[in-house]
């Protein structure tokens, strides 16, 4: 009899496992032989265990990387136009209710924000002198974090954990007086290629959010090396299709999802924590049971999967692109707000857009009505509708819908 080894949500009741399955700590979790049920697969990803060997006789069990390389084999056939003639490719665009599916990707939409108070608001942050001291170190960093990151993938080097975290952690532990901490992370130096710059930013934030819930000191470096790795398995995705500024087939779709399972089986045995490798796997799942690879639900998802999974959208969002201008924190917040409750952990979530709507108190802000006020405060019951001072007089956006803000000035 052979062994194959199956993705923790690829494997099917009644499959027998090969092999005895240790917690990190080297203790013993779940026999050799043991039969795989629900109470197993739970066990399973309540200790961030994501796949393990079975018994099988003959080829039907397909490993990690063959789930990966089927998937993303089908869709190039697909985009060659080697499929059925009745198969036909969908263009893939995101509305205001289809967020959760990664906006910052497949959200074309041009904003109405005009473009010289954008242009002098980051002109005023980038003269900015603790600004241009950490703009400086955050670009040399990214640059030696690009190699690192091709190494892990294309030379199979050990993940140097020490040294990718080194600048991040400089940057999180540095005390600016003088900025709004978002306003250093989102308008940091963006080089050519974002998959770079992003992930260093999402660790950033990843590092932001477990000061606010609390983390340990320990536990915040190992979420923000989560988010540096997060998307290791887009450096095995196609520079066409991950670059590509017009809406996605659905067969391009499904091979930037792919790079879920990629990016897990390039770095599944490197000798980190678990909670990274589920990181790599899981950050596009959902609490509700709409996100991918596995469609896992709230209950089952480990806690840094739910913090990354905010600080990967935030970043993508406030961020611009090429086919796209940012969306302003506050536009951020309302979008969590309409559907986030459902699709992301309360308290995590809570936690973040308290936080994010407070650091831009005392902040000039443009309205829709292209009024130029200040954030006077915050409203608790709904966080993307401020108090706005203007003209020495409040305006409390929570009673007035039809204004909104589209700009941090």
């Amino acid at each position: 009899m052979n062994t194959a080894t199956v993705l923790t949500f690829k494997a099917k009741k009644g499959m027998v496992i090969a092999e005895d399955i240790l917690t990190s700590s080297g203790q013993l979790l779940i026999p050799k032989n043991t039969v795989f049920d629900n109470f197993v697969k739970n066990t399973l990803y309540s200790h961030a265990i994501l796949d393990f060997t079975v018994w099988t006789d003959d080829d039907s069990v397909a490993t990690p990387k063959e789930i990966a390389q089927k998937d993303v084999e089908f869709s190039i056939n697909a985009t060659a136009n080697k499929i059925t003639e009745d198969i036909k490719p969908v263009t893939i665009k995101a509305s205001h209710k289809e967020a959760h599916e990664y906006l910052s990707e497949y959200e074309y939409s041009n904003k109405n924000v005009d473009d010289i108070d954008f242009e002098n608001r980051i002109l005023k942050i980038k003269k900015n002198p603790d600004f241009i001291y950490y703009d400086k170190m955050y670009s040399e960093a990214v640059t030696y974090f690009r190699e690192d990151l091709n190494d892990i993938v294309f030379k199979n080097k050990k993940i140097n954990l020490h040294k990718i975290l080194d600048v991040p952690l400089q940057i999180i532990n540095s005390n600016i007086p003088t900025m709004n901490v978002f306003d250093l992370l989102l308008n940091m130096s963006r080089i050519t290629d974002p998959i770079y710059s992003h992930s260093f930013n999402v660790s950033l934030i990843c590092g932001v959010i477990g000061e606010w819930l609390r983390l340990s000191e320990h536990e915040i470096q190992m979420l923000m090396l989560s988010g540096l790795l997060h998307d290791i398995g887009k450096l095995l995705l196609p520079d066409n299709i991950l670059n590509k500024t017009d809406a996605l087939t659905d067969q391009e779709y499904m091979i930037i999802r792919s790079h879920t399972i990629l990016g897990y089986n390039a770095i599944k045995n490197q000798s980190i924590d678990p909670r990274i490798k589920a990181c790599v796997l899981m950050h596009h799942e959902k609490c509700d049971g709409t996100g991918y690879p596995s469609r896992t639900t709230g209950n089952m998802l480990p806690e840094f999967v739910k913090i990354l999974t905010i600080a990967d959208i935030f970043d993508a969002m406030v961020c611009a692109r090429k086919y796209r201008k940012s969306y302003s924190p506050f536009e951020v917040i309302s979008l969590f707000e309409y559907e986030g409750f459902q699709k992301y952990d309360t308290k995590i979530l809570l936690t973040f857009l308290q936080h994010v709507g407070y650091s831009y108190i005392n902040s000039k802000v443009k309205l829709n009505t292209g009024q130029i006020g200040r954030v006077a405060a915050i409203n608790e019951r709904n966080l993307s509708k401020p108090i706005i001072e203007v003209d020495n007089e409040l305006i409390d956006l929570s009673n007035n819908k039809n204004i909104s803000i589209i700009g941090i000035l």
